[in-house]
Parts: C-alpha cells; sequence; structure tokens
C-alpha cells in the first residue's frame, strides 16, 4: 500500500487552490489511509480485473 505523506497532502492542496491548516493534516493523512486501504481490499476480489468500470452510476437522460 502507498503512503500518503503530509508532502502529498500539501501538494494535493495546492494543486487544488486551497490552503490547509497545520492541525488538518494528521485527520486527512488518516483518511486517504483509508481509502487506499479500501483500494487494496477491492483489487483482492477474484475476478475484479474482469468488471468493466463504471463511468456514471445514474442513467443520463437527454434533456431537450
Amino acid at each position: 500500500m502507498q503512503k500518503i505523506t503530509r508532502d502529498n497532502i500539501q501538494d494535493y492542496a495546492l494543486k487544488l487552490m486551497f490552503k490547509m491548516k497545520e492541525e488538518e493534516f494528521p485527520s486527512f493523512e488518516k483518511e486517504f489511509e483509508t481509502i487506499l486501504k479500501h483500494m487494496d481490499l477491492i483489487t483482492e476480489i477474484d475476478g475484479i480485473e474482469k468488471v468493466e468500470p463504471m463511468t456514471f452510476h445514474l442513467l443520463m437522460k437527454k434533456h431537450i
């Protein structure tokens, strides 16, 4: 599993053009770690590579 660091988070924040307070970094690190753990679990599902990715979860209707 990839490790998310304070430097990663700061870089992402700068790219998204928002500032973070020093005390916000630990909670963001925990949240990113949770997301990465879930992604690792998903890759362990048998046959997952055969599943086509969803691009949009709701049916789109063309409005005229």
